[in-house]
């Protein structure tokens, strides 16, 4: 399905369809794996679905969190796994930004992002996917004109690796985020990266305390992470 694609799309599906078969090998406790390829002239499509346990309630139980939207929450930031002696976390990550549509279907929720750099988080029927494990789907078009290298290279420098991300808080919140402990869950780990982008679409204002302790204490307390906000309302 693949060796007739131009290069710079083969080594896209060649690192995503390696990326994910290696998650359900290594994290999902899956005894049964499947995957289909569906192809026409414009776009070739991939679907990955194991019956493990869930991506969303693996991330969720190995890290101790609260609720599904948590773990969510950290798989948008990147660097995230549950073997890090043998995982960096960058391969969701960097999967579903090379690709034009990327979701993973598990625990009720669907985790999506598209090439427009919109993503989302959607709640679905249980039942429709099925009760457990995951599915990915990946889409790409046989005409892109991505490179891998470019994609690595939007949040990564030679010096330091992967050091930047986007983290998109209309997909964490479903109401405008007014808390400190809400600003807690945004700023958990990004200690790991140079340069953090918080981008505000859809959120129409945010809380005095929630803003204090991203941009004050937060700041204060890790003076070498750049927090970028954009496309905040002006108010």
């Amino acid at each position: 399905y693949l060796n007739n694609l131009p290069q710079n799309i083969y080594e896209i599906w060649a690192y995503a369809f390696s990326e994910m078969m290696n998650n359900v090998m290594d994290h999902s406790g899956a005894e049964m794996v499947s995957f289909l390829v569906r192809q026409n002239y414009l776009n070739t499509e991939v679907y990955i679905a194991d019956n493990g346990i869930g991506i969303f309630e693996k991330i969720k139980e190995h890290f101790d969190f609260q609720d599904l939207e948590e773990a969510i929450a950290e798989l948008f930031k990147g660097k995230l796994t549950t073997d890090e002696h043998h995982h960096s976390g960058e391969g969701i990550f960097f999967s579903s930004r090379a690709m034009d549509s990327f979701f993973i279907i598990s625990s009720g929720k669907i985790f999506a992002i598209n090439k427009y750099d919109h993503s989302n988080v959607i709640d679905h029927v249980e039942g429709i996917f099925g009760s457990t494990g995951t599915i990915v789907f990946m889409c790409l078009s046989n005409f892109s004109q991505k490179r891998l290298s470019e994609v690595f290279n939007t949040f990564s420098n030679v010096d330091n690796g992967f050091d930047k991300t986007i983290l998109p808080l209309k997909n964490i919140f479903d109401i405008s985020p007014v808390s400190r402990s809400q600003a807690k869950r945004i700023v958990n780990r990004l200690d790991n990266f140079n340069e953090v982008i918080l981008a505000f679409d859809g959120i129409e204002w945010m809380g005095q305390g929630f803003a204090h302790q991203i941009f004050v204490v937060f700041a204060k307390e890790h003076p070498d992470v750049s927090i970028i906000p954009i496309n905040m309302i002006e108010g």
